[in-house]
């Protein structure tokens, strides 16, 4: 099952609706709530990058496609 979004209403993703947690807390004023957006966001891109490099060396290791 996929999603698809309707012409003229793009998808927000995760990382969009962090981002605009992040800004709107730190207008407001809120250290904690955006210290702690920054930090989620932080471990995320830690992590996926982590699987990203895992996932480049694994995939070095296979054999080579048929012609």
């Amino acid at each position: 099952m996929t999603i698809r979004s309707r012409p003229g209403f793009p998808r927000t993703t995760h990382r969009d609706r962090g981002l605009i947690v992040a800004i709107i807390a730190g207008v407001f004023g809120f250290g904690g709530i955006s210290a702690a957006a920054t930090d989620i966001a932080r471990l995320l891109f830690v992590v996926f990058l982590v699987l990203f490099l895992i996932a480049l060396f694994v995939g070095r290791r296979g054999t080579a496609p048929p012609l």
